[in-house]
């Protein structure tokens, strides 16, 4: 049994808002945990290469 379309829809953009707020988490982590050990700072580049997300968060 097929859900419908609109269900569908809805999940699919119900798990990219989950997505994009688990990614705006792991970035502020990064961020702060860069801000006292630079060796944290090559997971912040990471993560904004896979997120699109350049700049203060």
């Amino acid at each position: 049994m097929a859900a419908p379309e609109d269900g569908y829809e809805y999940a699919k953009a119900s798990l990219t808002a989950w997505r994009d707020c688990a990614d705006h988490q792991a970035l502020v982590r990064a961020r702060l945990a860069a801000e006292k050990n630079a060796v944290w700072s090559p997971l912040v580049e990471l993560i904004e290469i896979a997120t699109d997300a350049a700049g203060p968060a």
